[in-house]
């Protein structure tokens, strides 16, 4: 998957292989192509027709979480700081 997180992708082709009924939605375990397996929810459209944004809020959370993950803290020269893996002069992430 190249697209960006918060555009969606079809993947209505995916091999289904497994459904969780746990919660209140059913959830599903798709295989990607190249074997990678996903979990898919769907969201909750109330009766309203209004998507209430779970998928954003979870993509946003995958994605801060994905940055913390690379920063931790770091003391240099008797200072404390913190540091991100980055890849040099510049690095913008």
């Amino acid at each position: 998957m190249d697209a960006p997180p918060w555009d969606r992708e079809n993947v209505s082709d995916w091999a289904v292989t497994e459904v969780e009924a746990i919660g209140s939605t059913e959830t599903l375990w798709l295989d990607d192509p190249t074997g990678q397996r996903w979990l898919h929810k769907d969201t909750v459209i109330p009766a309203n027709g209004i998507e209430q944004g779970e998928d954003w809020s979870e993509i946003i959370s995958s994605q801060v979480a994905t940055l913390l993950a690379s920063i931790r803290g770091l003391g240099w020269a008797g200072d404390c700081g913190v540091g991100a893996v980055g890849t040099g002069a510049g690095w913008a992430g």
